[in-house]
C-alpha cells in the first residue's frame, strides 16, 4: 500500500503498524479541537450554564434578589424617615412658647420682636438667628444683639444698647447722640435735660460733620458720671480741636480727640483742687494731661 501524504500545516503520518496495520497520529488534530472547545466554538464548546453548577446558578440569582430588595427597602426607610424629619421641624413641637428678652432698656420688649421679626409661633429650629440678629444691629440704638436657640421651644435675645451722652443739631432737628458718635431718635425735652451739647464753636447756624459729632462725643463718653453732669457743652473749635464749656462758665481747652480718659481725668483733679482752696476755676488746659493748668478766681495760676 503506497504512504499516504502528510496533511498540509501538521505534523501527522501514516506510519506501518505492527502485522501491516496503519498507526495515525492525530495530536495536531486533538490539540485543535480542545482549543476551540476552550474559545467556545468547537463541536464540544461548553455554554456557561454547563461550566457553572445548576445549585450555584440558583444560589447567585436568589442573592441577587435578596440585594435588589434590601436596596429597595433601605431606599424607601430613606425617604420616609426624610419626609418625616421635615414634617417634624416644621410642627408646632418647635414653636417659640419661650422667648427671653435681656438687655433692652430703651428699646421696649415689642420692638426688639417687632424688628428680629419673631412671634410666638416663629419656628425655633428653622429660625435663621443670624439674619434676626442683623435685623436688630440695623436699630441705632442697638450696638450688638445675639439670638439663641435651645430646643425645642426656646429663644434667647440679648441685646447691647448705645447710651446717649450727648445732643446734637443735625439736619435742622436736635438728636440725641451716643457714646460711640451714633446719631439716635430726636432728641425730646425731657430726654435731653442735663446732657451736654455738641456745637461749632463761633459758628451761628452750621452744624458740625458728623465725624466731629463722633469725636465730641467720644470726649464726653469717657468722663465719669460726676464731671459729665458738670459739662454745658463740648465745642469744635474751627481747626477740629475741642473745647469743654463748663455749667460754672468755666471753659478747658481739650486739643484733638486723644487720650480722652486722661485729658478727663486731669480736668477732674483740677476742679477738685480748686475747691479744696476754696476757688473756682476760670479756665483750664488738659491739651497735655500729663501737665495740666488752670487759672483760678484772682487770676492765681495753678499746675497741680
Amino acid at each position: 500500500m503506497p504512504d499516504a501524504e502528510p496533511r498540509a500545516g501538521t505534523t501527522s503520518a501514516v506510519e506501518p503498524g505492527p502485522m501491516g496495520s496503519e498507526i495515525v497520529d492525530l495530536t495536531d488534530t486533538a490539540l485543535d479541537d480542545a482549543t476551540a472547545a476552550e474559545r467556545g466554538d468547537g463541536p464540544d464548546a461548553a455554554t456557561p450554564t454547563d461550566r457553572v453548577p445548576p445549585a450555584d446558578v440558583a444560589m447567585l440569582t436568589d442573592r441577587r434578589e435578596r440585594l435588589r430588595k434590601v436596596a429597595a427597602i433601605v431606599f424607601v426607610t430613606v425617604v420616609v424617615l426624610g419626609a418625616a424629619a421635615v414634617t417634624l421641624t416644621r410642627s408646632p413641637f418647635f414653636a417659640a412658647r419661650t422667648i427671653d428678652v435681656r438687655g433692652a432698656s430703651h428699646v421696649s420688649r415689642s420692638e426688639v420682636l417687632r424688628i428680629a421679626a419673631v412671634a410666638r409661633d416663629t419656628n425655633v429650629f428653622t429660625l435663621d438667628a443670624g439674619a434676626a440678629e442683623r435685623r436688630l444691629e440695623r436699630d441705632p440704638w442697638i450696638t450688638d444683639a445675639t439670638v439663641s436657640k435651645d430646643l425645642p421651644s426656646t429663644l434667647v435675645i440679648d441685646i447691647h444698647e448705645r447710651i446717649a451722652v450727648a445732643v446734637a443739631e443735625a439736619d435742622g432737628v436736635l438728636r440725641l447722640v451716643a457714646d460711640d458718635g451714633a446719631l439716635l431718635d430726636h432728641a425730646h425735652p425731657r430726654d435731653a435735660a442735663g446732657m451736654p451739647s455738641i456745637v461749632m464753636a463761633d459758628a451761628d447756624g452750621v452744624e458740625p460733620s458728623l465725624e466731629a459729632v463722633g469725636g465730641a462725643a467720644r470726649a464726653i463718653a469717657a468722663m465719669a458720671p460726676t464731671l459729665r453732669r458738670r459739662i454745658d457743652a463740648v465745642s469744635i473749635l474751627p481747626d477740629g480741636q475741642l473745647r469743654v464749656d463748663l455749667s460754672s462758665g468755666a471753659s478747658a481747652a481739650y486739643g484733638d480727640v486723644a487720650e480722652l480718659q486722661e485729658k478727663a481725668m486731669a480736668l477732674r483733679a483740677l476742679l477738685d483742687y480748686a475747691a479744696e482752696r476754696g476757688a473756682t476755676v476760670v479756665s483750664a488746659d488738659v491739651r497735655v494731661p500729663s501737665a495740666p493748668t488752670a487759672v483760678l478766681t484772682g487770676g492765681e495760676v495753678v499746675a497741680p
